[in-house]
């Protein structure tokens, strides 16, 4: 994780992007210079400086949001990042249907409509001065909300589109590929907003939706490269390259293991591997089986054994070891993580 790391939220950790100073910076020239014309230059600085702070901090609320919903679906976040753009939040392997997908998204937008409009109505019963500086913040999360809602990615809307698509469908791929190329014209679109007046002779205002619809482009574009690499790998099987393996209980003795090695189970769950070269250390057959197994972390147990998500779990526990169970619910395989990356090149 690239920026600094400043807290934890809910036991998930919170960092900062090292772009966030320059978007905090331009954001707050570009709201300054589009008040201080409309107001005296105190209050414009007051308004900029609420406005940028606050849409940040909505911002926060919003991944938030997307992290309770992945919490409460068993989908819990390992990071929230604030960004140059916005933020993301990180999350613990794929979803598992298309509801969950688009709960979570739908979390973020609905969190910040809900508080501009509890901000809204607190300005309406606390009337006057100190209270007009809370009204950036209405306005902030409102069009965050609304914004987040446009049906493209890498929007939020997107990801519901994303949804319905792999609903309707049957294949996660699809809906991406459909929400993708929304994405790449809902990118074109503000683009030609911010052009359009710009070769009019308008303000420099309108540099900021082009910069935004480059944001817009770089993400749809990429999310259109994963789902057509998706769809590449949809029908591959990773137990064509694995080894069939047995189960030994983790309160099991070396002489249960048998001679061509097993995996070990803590309450049905992988949690260990007896190799065959460690059998033939000649360890005491009445030793408890923990004396010759070397322990499998949770990142290198794939439970999907086909597709595109099969292949993704793959490059996940990659980074946790040389060495991969699989176990669907139907049998147990172990594997090579070099040689299964290897059949996967050819």
């Amino acid at each position: 994780m690239t920026g600094w790391r400043i807290g934890r939220i809910g036991g998930t950790p919170l960092f900062l992007a090292r772009s966030w100073p320059i978007g905090v910076l331009v954001l707050g020239a570009f709201y300054l210079t589009g008040l201080v014309s409309a107001m005296p230059l105190a209050q414009a600085v007051g308004y900029s400086i609420i406005a940028v702070f606050g849409l940040f901090g909505s911002v926060l609320v919003h991944e938030v949001s997307h992290g309770l919903a992945g919490r409460l679906l068993h989908r819990p976040p390992e990071a929230y990042t604030l960004t140059l753009w916005g933020g993301h939040t990180t999350f613990r392997g794929p979803e598992a249907r298309p509801r969950d997908m688009a709960l979570i998204a739908a979390a973020g937008p609905a969190a910040n409509l809900v508080l501009a409009l509890v901000v809204r109505l607190l300005l309406i019963a606390l009337r006057g001065e100190p209270f007009w500086i809370l009204a950036p913040l209405a306005w902030v999360n409102l069009a965050l909300g609304a914004f987040n809602l446009l049906p493209g990615l890498p929007m939020d809307g997107g990801h519901l589109v994303h949804a319905l698509g792999w609903a309707v469908t049957g294949r996660r791929d699809s809906g991406m590929l459909l929400a993708g190329r929304l994405g790449q014209g809902l990118a074109l679109a503000v683009a030609a907003y911010g052009l359009v007046p710009l070769l009019a002779g308008g303000g420099s205002a309108n540099l900021w939706a082009l910069l935004i619809s480059l944001f817009l482009w770089q993400g749809a574009t990429q999310s259109v490269r994963v789902a057509r690499a998706r769809q590449q790998v949809a029908d591959v099987d990773l137990r064509r390259w694995m080894v069939p393996a047995q189960a030994v209980d983790a309160g099991a003795r070396v002489g249960d293991v048998p001679p061509t090695g097993a995996v070990v189970l803590d309450a049905g769950r992988p949690v260990a591997l007896v190799t065959i070269e460690a059998l033939q250390q000649g360890a005491d057959p009445g030793l408890p089986v923990s004396a010759v197994a070397r322990a499998v972390a949770p990142e290198s147990v794939l439970r999907v054994p086909v597709g595109a998500d099969a292949v993704a779990a793959l490059g996940r526990a990659s980074r946790h070891g040389d060495t991969v169970v699989l176990s669907d619910g139907q049998g147990l395989w172990t594997g090579s993580v070099a040689q299964l990356a290897q059949y996967l090149r050819r």
